[in-house]
């Protein structure tokens, strides 16, 4: 019996086998979840030691009661600037101000996402522990508890703080009391425009930073060693955008203003150059055609007075229209833009061509008059002549004859003349336009463009 009963238990392994593995399996599924167990608990024990231990204040800054302020390190990572407007309109003040001014004021403004990145130190969130955290990544239910910056941008119109599908921020606490922090703002900012050399401009828009409630006594922002990161293939339809600088701005209140002290002011500039290639193919090609068919009626021959008309009147009008179009995407400024200059000179080249036809005409009509007129009176004087002085009808009808032709030799001379410069007028023009619509051409996008 005793023999079987070994041999069963041999090689079925209940009591040879499963007997020791069985415990060192047990212990080494309890150790294996030890250090798991261990780094949460460590977690909730230096949130729990560091804010709620009675002594850290979140409304406090970190230094606010020694004699240097808190250094808040800044950096700005461009997701996307989404739209460059020179005249867009606010709506407050268009419905405030239309009944009053007949018109609403127009404000210049761009906008932008953003992740804004601070870090500073906080003494009060010092931790430390035996195990390998190196950072707390605190939940966003507890990011009310730990102080930060009271960071605002100073030329913001209207901002927002993504909150989908949660809030779109961090924060990390590390061992030595860093604290980083980030938050996904969509934002429009204003800025100062100078069109006047619009649509060949370059543009300088900044982002002004600065701290709301705290002077420079207490809290102090710097740029980080990399201040603003662009997002790569980032484009615009209209511009090219790139980072230009970052420094410091001073923003300090007047002695007249009722708020005292100079507070932290950071900035950092962005250089928008604008791509005129919509401008050639929507405004200069289609003016400098209409140019080009006004010079058409030098060609026509100067009795097709319905032709030239129409056609001088035709471009005259489409280059008012398009001149309009032009300007009602501009803001209302007092100065002279560059595009101004040019839809003023291509509908002043335009007008001259019709009064050019103009010119041409009176030459042409006064002297077909005056030729009918003296037509006309030589007619009279051979008759009162025939009643009054002569009686020999032969005679009378050699004086009139000779009187009558030399008259018309005399006014179709004079009117030949009148038709030559007529005619030369148009030969002139026929090269003296082109010429100077060219050196218009060399003037203006030497200005302009260099």
């Amino acid at each position: 019996m005793a023999s079987s009963y070994s041999y069963s238990n041999m090689t079925s392994g209940r009591g040879f086998m499963a007997g020791p593995i069985m415990p060192v399996l047990v212990n080494l599924t309890l150790f294996s979840s030890i250090p798991r167990m261990s780094l949460g608990q460590a977690r909730q024990e230096i949130l729990k030691d560091i804010l709620n231990n009675g002594t850290y204040d979140p409304k406090i800054a970190p230094n606010f009661n020694d004699n240097f302020p808190t250094r808040v390190m800044v950096q700005l990572f461009v997701l996307s600037i989404d739209s460059v407007d020179e005249s867009a309109m606010d709506t407050a003040a268009k419905a405030k101000r239309k009944s009053k001014y007949g018109f609403a004021p127009s404000t210049m403004e761009y906008s932008m996402s953003i992740y804004l990145r601070q870090n500073w130190t906080d003494g009060r969130l010092l931790w430390s522990d035996h195990t390998n955290l190196t950072r707390i990544e605190v939940d966003t239910k507890l990011m009310d508890r730990v102080w930060t910056p009271d960071l605002y941008f100073v030329n913001e119109k209207q901002a927002i703080m993504h909150d989908v599908t949660v809030a779109n921020k961090l924060l990390h606490l590390y061992p030595n009391g860093t604290v980083q922090s980030s938050i996904r703002i969509s934002m429009t900012l204003s800025c100062d425009m100078y069109l006047h050399k619009y649509p060949h401009d370059q543009q300088t828009c900044s982002v002004n930073i600065s701290s709301y409630s705290y002077t420079a006594d207490n809290v102090v922002f710097k740029w980080h060693s990399t201040p603003v990161i662009m997002r790569e293939g980032m484009t615009l339809p209209r511009f090219v955008v790139q980072y230009n600088s970052a420094g410091s701005c001073e923003f300090k209140n007047s002695a007249t203003s009722m708020i005292v002290g100079n507070f932290s002011c950071i900035t950092a500039e962005f250089e928008l150059t604008r791509l005129f290639g919509y401008y050639i193919a929507q405004v200069y090609l289609p003016s400098v055609l209409i140019v080009m068919l006004s010079w058409v009626s030098f060609w026509i021959d100067i009795d097709a007075i319905p032709a030239r008309v129409s056609l001088g009147l035709l471009t005259v009008l489409t280059m008012t229209t398009q001149s309009t179009g032009a300007r009602n995407s501009l803001p209302r400024v007092s100065y002279v833009k560059a595009i101004d200059v040019w839809m003023a000179m291509c509908l002043g080249f335009v007008f001259a061509a019709l009064l050019e036809f103009a010119y041409v005409n009176v030459q042409n009509r006064v002297e077909r008059r005056r030729r009918m007129s003296v037509m006309e009176g030589n007619e009279g004087n051979g008759n009162v002549k025939e009643d009054s002085k002569f009686k020999n009808k032969e005679l009378r009808g050699c004086e009139n004859k000779i009187s009558f032709s030399s008259n018309r030799r005399i006014v179709y001379l004079q009117d030949r003349l009148k038709r030559q410069r007529a005619r030369m007028a148009d030969k002139i023009s026929r090269a003296m336009f082109p010429i100077m619509f060219f050196v218009f051409n060399i003037v203006y996008w030497l200005v302009y463009c260099l």
